[in-house]
């Protein structure tokens, strides 16, 4: 079994990366690829809602795109 920093690094790098973490996923009771998808998809919603609000001048100015 994978130690607990193993499992948070490799758990990081499927969040920000998309790399694969098969040794979470095949754990049991482990995050499925469907849920790692989505709360990947939220803290990226919530990195660009932080930007928006701390640099609203900059969003207008640029356009939301390049936050994203």
């Amino acid at each position: 079994m994978p130690r607990l920093h193993e499992l948070q690094r490799a758990f990081a790098s499927a969040i920000v990366e998309g790399k694969g973490l098969p040794s979470v996923t095949s754990l049991q009771g482990g995050p499925s690829w469907r849920s790692l998808a989505l709360y990947r998809r939220l803290i990226r919603h919530n990195y660009i809602q932080a930007l928006t609000i701390t640099y609203p001048v900059l969003h207008r100015l640029i356009g939301g795109h390049y936050f994203g």
